[in-house]
């Protein structure tokens, strides 16, 4: 078993620069890593997963220099 420390909300707004609500509405639509329950009113993220989300998003940056970049899914109408 791989050892990934937990981190919790204040954390991940450091690392991410994104709020609480930004966080939670990009959780909601499958954009973001997921929290986890870690006590009875307690959540974290895993610090890999996260880790991961933000090398993502600096590759995609990367590639679309230039250009607004909109993470949403577009669906045929």
């Amino acid at each position: 078993m791989t050892s990934d420390r937990i981190i919790r909300l204040k954390e991940l707004k450091n690392l991410t620069g994104l709020s609480e609500v930004t966080i939670w509405r990009k959780e909601k639509e499958g954009l973001f890593p997921k929290r986890f329950s870690i006590g009875h009113h307690a959540v974290g993220w895993a610090l890999s997963e996260v880790s991961d989300w933000i090398e993502n998003k600096k590759s995609q940056a990367r590639i679309n220099v230039g250009g607004r970049q909109d993470e949403r899914q577009s669906f045929p109408t």
